[in-house]
């Protein structure tokens, strides 16, 4: 992934070359766009959009737009490189508080190119939680009689809206109720071998998405 940021930047650097004046070049490699809050500026993956920066007046608020199966990592950081400490998906460039600095003065009348490029990374889809061979094993002969096909008014495995109401309670008091029995559900379960953290991931299982 470094490599190819250091790919585009050479090529970027060598076209923004042949441009004078300070620049802000707005670069996105993959994974969304990048784009400004007045609007004015908007650049999408793969492209390069220069911003000519002539006075102390330039101001926009910078938002890195992830694209679909992808979320913001962070900005890019290095020499020449903007926003690289900033927090968030949102960089602010202000230079109006800065008019009469010579520093600043000196920054919009050079030929440097600036850059701001936001990293992007593949979102990671949460892997469905499992039961161990032997946790299986006791869910076969104990939860599934009731917890497979809603008897008793039991919330159906992975229904994630029936278990909601039951989680909202809190791990600690679904456990108490299992252990002491609720309703129809005898004292325990009806699973004489289970420990407490066996418990746990059943519950766990049982309210989570289907694997």
């Amino acid at each position: 992934m470094c490599r190819k940021f250091v790919v585009y930047l050479v090529f970027f650097a060598a076209v923004i070359s042949l441009l004078t004046g300070c620049k802000i070049a707005l670069l996105v490699v993959e994974g969304g766009d990048l784009g400004s809050q007045s609007g004015r500026f908007a650049c999408a993956q793969g492209d390069i959009c220069i911003i000519e920066v002539n006075s102390t007046d330039f101001n926009d608020i910078f938002i890195a737009d992830p694209g679909e199966g992808y979320v913001f990592s962070h900005w890019l950081s290095g020499e020449n490189m903007l926003c690289g400490t900033t927090v968030g998906p949102r960089c602010t460039i202000d230079l109006r508080a800065f008019e009469g600095n010579e520093l600043i003065e000196a920054f919009v009348a050079s030929d440097i190119t600036y850059y701001i490029l936001p990293v992007f990374v593949a979102e990671e889809e949460p892997e469905p939680v499992g039961l161990s061979p032997e946790l299986q094993a006791k869910y076969d002969s104990s939860c599934d009689r009731c917890h497979t096909n809603g008897a008793f008014g039991a919330p159906v495995i992975h229904d994630e809206a029936a278990w909601a109401p039951r989680l909202a309670r809190g791990l600690d008091s679904l456990l108490n109720s299992v252990k002491s029995g609720r309703g129809a559900m005898p004292a325990g379960g009806d699973c004489g071998n289970c420990s407490d953290d066996d418990y746990r991931a059943l519950i766990n299982y049982m309210s989570g998405p289907a694997p």
